[in-house]
């Protein structure tokens, strides 16, 4: 799945893979997986979107952090475009 650009900045996002374990504690094998725009002075670069990959497995994660980023670039990209008619 092809990943839409940042809808507040136009830069690329990007994914990372967080344990969710330290040493022997926490879910071992666990991942957070997050996706974030790649400017850091974007508003979307500090909130991240994640997914556990704790019983679906790491390919379901990612697949559903990447239809997250991409729905609400739809969503914000037409809010903008409604605000803009309006004015």
């Amino acid at each position: 799945m092809k990943l839409c650009c940042c809808p507040i900045c136009g830069s690329a996002p990007y994914i990372t893979k967080d344990p969710l374990w330290e040493g022997t504690r926490g879910y071992v094998g666990s991942y957070n997986i997050k996706i974030k725009c790649s400017n850091d002075e974007c508003v979307l670069s500090k909130n991240a979107l994640s997914h556990s990959t704790m019983g679906e497995g790491e390919l379901f994660a990612v697949d559903s952090v990447k239809e997250a980023w991409n729905n609400q670039f739809t969503t914000i990209t037409k809010q903008l475009e409604w605000r803009n008619e309006i004015k």
